[in-house]
């Protein structure tokens, strides 16, 4: 079998496994979904905004990127954005002769700033669209999205655990794909299932992956059905959901005005049940952990290892919990930065 870390529900890493026959089918139904609805094809030159680690994190000049041939993909850093650097992601995308990228919102409205201080319109190669996940989308990042790369952005949303999916048609509405899994609606006081146009916690029964049934699984996510409107057509059937309410995660910033996200992979293979990162301080970071079976001193240090390989020299404060507190909906944001507007703006 496939492992996979995924963030898992209110912030606990899972392992979810998967056998090659299920990860093929998955995949290919991201591509049909991803891809086809938007008039794209893997066989395009494509790029990634990930937080995957693929240049060191002390890296000042480019490439911020690797070139991964077998997928025809660009594989771009969101650790190595600054304000002095947009030209380079600028020129990588037209060297590559990209058409379209997948992105986080935040990560990717974060260079588009930058790219439309430059004012290169003119020069600038415009993309055939952006598909965003990880993250629900606001208007004012579509917006921005938009004016610099000139294309249509679609939102997508969907779990590493498999058991749900959905996106965007032509009228930005996401439609539930119905093969990964049955979506319940579930009220928070009495847990009965909830009617179309009514908010509530999203249950999901896996019905993709048979290799690791996840039955009634609480997502964390917040949502509901939406009520599909005679007045807007659409050749895409599917259901509608509402919104998603949730996934929202801060970004840090680093002793050096790097914007850090995605930090989900600081506690994959670590003997953590849930975690929870707070920046009060550009200098320092505050690390809550609820430990589990093989917990040491080793763990402890593997953390602190990690942050500073991602952040730069940094000082790292770890707090063992039982429990990590939560919010009136049930979760915790598993990353919240506490500094100032100010303090962030000074970096820019």
């Amino acid at each position: 079998m496939f492992v996979d870390n995924t963030s898992g529900t209110t912030g606990t890493p899972l392992k979810v496994y998967i056998t090659r026959k299920n990860l093929r089918y998955w995949y290919a139904l991201c591509e049909a979904r991803w891809r086809r609805w938007y008039g794209l094809s893997i066989k395009e030159n494509w790029a990634i905004l990930g937080g995957q680690q693929v240049v060191p994190p002390t890296a000042k000049r480019p490439p911020f990127w690797v070139w991964n041939a077998a997928l025809n993909q660009l594989y771009l850093s969101s650790d190595h954005i600054s304000e002095t650097n947009p030209a380079a992601y600028i020129s990588a995308l037209r060297d590559y002769s990209i058409s379209h990228l997948f992105v986080y919102p935040s990560t990717a409205t974060y260079l588009a700033e930058h790219i439309l201080r430059l004012k290169e319109d003119s020069t600038f190669p415009k993309l055939r669209g952006i598909v965003t996940n990880a993250e629900p989308i606001f208007d004012w990042q579509r917006e921005i999205l938009t004016k610099a790369f000139g294309c249509a952005v679609h939102e997508s949303y969907g779990l590493g655990e498999m058991v749900i999916a959905a996106s965007a048609d032509a009228h930005d509405r996401l439609r539930l794909w119905p093969e990964p899994g049955f979506t319940e609606v579930i009220a928070d006081a009495d847990h009965q299932s909830l009617r179309a146009g009514q908010i509530g916690r999203l249950v999901c029964t896996g019905l993709l992956n048979t290799d690791m049934l996840l039955i009634r699984y609480e997502v964390g996510d917040r949502s509901g059905f939406a009520i599909d409107s005679p007045e807007i057509s659409d050749p895409i059937r599917h259901p509608i959901l509402l919104p998603i309410q949730g996934r929202s995660s801060d970004m840090l910033l680093a002793p050096d005005g790097r914007r850090v996200f995605w930090l989900n992979p600081i506690f994959y293979g670590l003997s953590v049940s849930e975690a929870q990162i707070i920046q009060d301080s550009i200098s320092r970071l505050t690390v809550r952990i609820v430990p589990t079976h093989g917990f040491d001193q080793t763990v402890l240090d593997e953390i602190e290892k990690r942050l500073t390989a991602k952040m730069g020299p940094i000082a790292v404060t770890v707090e063992v919990l039982k429990a990590i507190p939560k919010g009136p909906n049930g979760k915790f944001r598993p990353v919240i930065c506490n500094l100032s507007s100010e303090q962030i703006m000074s970096f820019n």
